[in-house]
């Protein structure tokens, strides 16, 4: 069951969509629940900030304040910069982040006893609400960190007043691309791992040292899933990055998909992940395994 096959891989994709549409409504009310709990926090949390300044000192003022932490910094100092937008958007993103990672909670119950209910996303949306948030954080700073400030370094150092020519603009967005898919399916494991107890950085070390060990199996998972919640959309995507490829998409392409990859493909996502997770973490590969390694 740990080794990476083509009988494996379909049981994989077959089990993680079977329950992610058996389930559909619990997911349904369970994303709309924590999407409103976390709009609640995300408002508390800017709320809490930005009115007691604003009638203390006023807008300009606060205005002034982001301009003057700006202002010491030289431009070709992107490392410092590009810090100083991270700690101020990553507490934003928390919450999102804790929101993401709860899904895992309600996958983990799928995959152990084949049902969940709405309910259950709050627990683990409390109970690990700091752990969730830290491997969030931790994800968020290794996969899009370095691209970001790949892209501030570029435009500092290398400004290009008549555009980008076209063979190293195709270099640079496909070593992007595979930065991120490698970047993230090595990480895939964080959030299981977290709902299984390990700590933030317990979990990315548990994560990188299972895919290192069972790369085929966890990368080709990832793949698979990313190229279901991707492909759909290029034809939208080649129509925003170029006018040559002008597609007419009306609301009955864009709606159905927008619906099938929150309450369909994201939960299938976290059924599938959570599942390989659990088999490849199994003390044994031996036929009296656990029932969640059969999908049945």
């Amino acid at each position: 069951m740990k080794d990476a096959s083509v009988g494996n891989f379909i049981e994989d994709l077959k089990v993680s969509f079977k329950f992610a549409v058996r389930n559909v409504v619990s997911f349904f009310l369970a994303m709309l629940g924590v999407l409103l709990v976390t709009a609640i926090i995300l408002l508390c949390i800017i709320f809490t900030v930005t009115i007691p300044l604003f009638f203390a000192v006023g807008l300009d003022a606060i205005i002034d304040f982001f301009v003057s932490l700006v202002e010491p910094f030289p431009p070709a100092d992107a490392t410092a910069l590009l810090g100083l937008v991270l700690f101020i958007i990553l507490p934003i993103l928390a919450p999102l982040f804790v929101a993401f990672g709860a899904l895992f909670g309600m996958a983990r119950e799928i995959v152990e006893s084949e049902g969940t209910s709405a309910e259950g996303v709050f627990t683990w949306y409390r109970r690990k609400f700091f752990s969730l948030a830290a491997g969030g954080i931790i994800l968020f700073l290794i996969v899009i960190g370095p691209l970001g400030l790949a892209v501030w370094w570029i435009l500092v150092y290398y400004p290009m007043p008549f555009g980008m020519p076209l063979h190293i603009e195709i270099i640079l967005e496909a070593t992007a691309v595979v930065w991120l898919i490698m970047s993230s399916g090595m990480l895939s494991m964080v959030f299981p791992s977290i709902i299984d107890g390990h700590s933030a950085l317990g979990a990315v070390r548990e994560s990188v040292g299972l895919c290192w060990k069972y790369f085929d199996r966890v990368i080709s998972t990832w793949l698979a899933f990313m190229g279901i919640i991707i492909l759909p959309w290029i034809p939208m995507i080649l129509d925003a990055i170029s006018p040559i490829f002008h597609i007419e998409l009306a609301a009955w392409y864009v709606l159905p998909l927008t619906l099938f990859l929150l309450f369909i493909a994201i939960p299938a996502l976290a059924i599938g992940v959570t599942r390989v997770y659990l088999i490849l973490t199994s003390e044994d590969d031996s036929e009296d395994e656990p029932r969640f390694l059969e999908g049945n």
